[in-house]
This record gives structure tokens, sequence and C-alpha cells, in this order.
């Protein structure tokens, strides 16, 4: 049985430097298979290959925050960090509440602070019985897309779509209301 000659030391290989371009290493990235509930974990692996992989796995792994609620997801980081994360948000959630005031566990982070300047989708779980709701204060100058679903706490799970009819159920708003 012959054995392959290894390059010389200090000599990399054609496949060592194809790892080695950006293009290719976000190209074997972006098509990793990534689970729907915990897509980051999928990734984690190809992120701590080194700091080169790392760098183009960070804007995959922060692309898309489902399912977690972008407050809590950036309460877990250090408060000069979490600029440098929402750059890479394209994606998010959060949730909206009634009159209640919600609670430290409700909102562990406040994001009026932060910009997401590549944020185009923002879906936003309603929590609410009855009456008005504020929308949170979040700056993303590039959002175009913004979808409102039900969010039923005692299951932990998102219990239906809300469409046009659901106005006045969650918004007080009838159909034939007009805004001023």
């Amino acid at each position: 049985m012959s054995q392959i000659p290894s390059p010389p030391h200090g000599a990399t290989t054609a496949t060592q430097r194809a790892l080695g371009i950006a293009e290719i290493v976000g190209n074997i990235i972006s098509f990793l298979p990534q689970e729907y509930f915990e897509p980051e974990t999928d990734l984690i692996s190809s992120a701590l290959v080194n700091k080169f992989w790392l760098a183009e796995a960070l804007p995959v792994i922060w692309k898309k925050l489902y399912p977690h609620p972008m407050e809590h997801m950036f309460a877990a980081l250090k408060p000069d960090r979490r600029q440098f994360y929402a750059n890479f948000v394209v994606s998010g959630n959060t949730r909206v509440f009634d009159e209640r005031q919600p609670g430290p566990e409700d909102t562990p982070c406040d994001l009026r602070g932060i910009m997401f300047p590549k944020m185009t989708e923002l879906r936003m779980f309603v929590i609410t019985q009855y009456g008005e709701t504020s929308l949170p204060g979040l700056n993303c100058p590039n959002l175009r897309r913004m979808i409102f679903e039900d969010w039923d706490g005692i299951k932990d799970t998102v219990s239906e779509r809300l469409g046009a009819d659901d106005g006045n159920r969650y918004f007080g708003i009838s159909q034939t209301s007009t805004l001023a």
C-alpha cells in the first residue's frame, strides 16, 4: 500500500488555498442544511473551524432570528456588541403586548438604541386579549414587510395567522374605519 506524499512543510495544497477564499467558504456555508427551529446550531460547527470561517458564518447565523424574539437574542450579548450583530439581521421577530406592562421576562433587552440596517422583514407576535396596543420602537430603515401573528402564550406556540378581518379583534380597527 503506497502512501501519497504530503506537500513539503510550509506549502499549501489547492484545497487549502480554495478553503481560504471567502466566496468559496461563503458558498459552502450557505448550502449547509439548517433546522427550522434552531437554525444557528447547524452552523456553529462551521463557525468554529477558524476565524476566517467564523467571519463567513456569522452573517448566515444572524440573518434570520426565528423563532426566538429579538429581545431575548440580544439580551444574551454584551451591550457594546449588540450593534455588531444587529448589522447582520435581515428578518426577526418580537412580541407586542396589550395594556398590561410586560415584565422583565417579556422584554429582557431594550432594542431602541440599536439600528437594524439590513432588516427587511419583522414578524410581530401579538399577545393581547382586547383593546389597543403599541408597536415597539425599532430602528429598521429598510423594513419592507411586517407580519402579525397571534401568540398563544399558554401553549407557547403560534396559534393562527392574522388576516385583515382580525384588525378589530386586536387593534380596535373596524373594516369601515379609516386611519387619520
